[in-house]
């Protein structure tokens, strides 16, 4: 099948309106039924087969990454204050893919959160031990 310009943004504004199927921080981003259903809808509205639709979406997310990866390439290794110009014609449409590219990176709350489990955990294990102890203790003098 051949794919017009018009046809592949048409399906880039589709698959961008259905988060499921891409933003990893959606509540039904792991929901199988779900995606199935994204993708059916896209489908539908573009009078394609699902598999088909599947398979040009996988193809624009590669050449997206290629794109992605030269942009890398070109700031590793030229000046600070030059950008890299995309040059492949979906870059702009895809644009709203870049946070899902970025690297997660531990807040300070997250770490605060996981220090005071850590440290609840701790006083269980704590008190649990001691428990432990006076229960030993207890058996012994019986």
């Amino acid at each position: 099948m051949e794919w017009r310009d018009n046809r592949v943004f048409q399906l880039i504004e589709l698959y961008r309106n259905k988060e499921c199927l891409w933003d990893c921080t959606s509540p039904n981003y792991k929901n199988i039924k779900m995606k199935h259903d994204a993708w059916t809808n896209i489908a539908h509205d573009m009078e394609i087969d699902v598999n088909d639709i599947k398979k040009k979406m996988n193809s624009l997310l590669s050449s997206f990454r290629r794109e992605r990866k030269k942009q890398k390439e070109k700031k590793s290794g030229s000046a600070a204050d030059e950008q890299y110009k995309f040059t492949w014609f979906g870059s702009k449409a895809m644009e709203f893919l870049l946070d899902k590219f970025q690297p997660k990176n531990v807040t300070d709350v997250g770490l605060q959160e996981v220090c005071i489990h850590l440290y609840i955990t701790n006083i269980y294990v704590k008190s649990f031990c001691k428990f432990l102890d006076f229960y030993c203790l207890f058996l012994n003098l019986t």
